[in-house]
């Protein structure tokens, strides 16, 4: 790794896991009774891509975690922007 542990995560995207948030838009059309029969084949394909895309999410993740603890520590160094 090249960029010390802070300069990676101050580049590294922020995102929220998008099975997270299509479960959570789910529950919503449920709650206030938006859910139709004939939506629910549509809203099943879009909950399954978006766990496949949870699950890379959740591989990014834990590849940016081992990254983080391989990398060389810097004890003396005062963080950026501080």
């Amino acid at each position: 790794m090249n960029q010390s542990p802070l300069e990676y995560l101050r580049h590294s995207s922020e995102t929220i896991n998008p099975a997270i948030v299509t479960a959570r838009k789910i529950q919503h059309l449920e709650l206030s009774g938006q859910v139709t029969p004939e939506m629910m084949a549509e809203l099943a394909k879009e909950a399954k891509a978006a766990i496949a895309q949870g699950k890379q999410a959740i591989t990014n993740y834990n590849h940016s975690l081992q990254r983080l603890k391989s990398a060389n520590s810097q004890p003396n160094c005062i963080p950026w922007g501080i």
